[in-house]
């Protein structure tokens, strides 16, 4: 005869031992998890918001109805042939912009604003507005932080003369 065994019944090789897993732990487990979950959201948050903030033009659809007009006036500008330097030398408290026509004569009696900030955030953009303090050599008393800068020559010579514009790069070296 057969006897048929009993599941229930049936031997195993587990032998419970520790403490039991309780209601408490459970609740324990379940807010140490999402609480790390929470803590690198709120992580990812703060650097994204204290990043660049992603606005270009205040208004994209109005700055394309301009854009062929900008490209072709942009183009044509004399300053686009001039030599146009932007310096602020190691340990210097004041930024330079040189400015030279075709020939490399200097270029005297403009009114030079610079609009210059960071290539990554818009935090440290700011306007400055430059004097002559030599025949061609245009300068403000500004010390950048070391690093890399963007900056907009905004040039214009007299009354009913049109600004002209020039992009440029600056890199500030740290000082030894």
């Amino acid at each position: 005869m057969t006897t048929k065994t009993n599941p229930a019944e049936a031997v195993s090789d587990y032998a419970p031992g520790g403490a039991p897993i309780t209601g408490r732990k459970v609740l324990i487990g379940m807010v140490l998890f999402f609480g790390v979950i929470i803590a690198a959201n709120m992580t990812m948050l703060n650097a994204a918001l204290s990043s660049w903030g992603g606005l270009v033009v205040k208004n994209s659809y109005v700055a394309s109805q301009n854009f062929t007009n900008d490209v072709s006036y942009a183009a044509a500008q004399p300053i686009q042939s001039w030599r146009v330097e932007l310096s602020q030398p190691a340990g210097a408290d004041a930024l330079t912009l040189r400015m030279m026509d075709e020939a490399g004569a200097p270029l005297t009696g403009k009114t030079v604003a610079l609009a210059i900030g960071r290539p990554t955030h818009e935090r440290a953009d700011r306007v400055l507005t430059l004097s002559e303090t030599a025949p061609g050599v245009y300068a403000a008393a500004e010390t950048l932080e070391p690093g890399a800068w963007r900056a907009e020559a905004q040039v214009t010579a007299g009354a009913g003369e049109r600004t002209q514009r020039r992009s440029l790069r600056l890199t500030v070296p740290r000082a030894q």
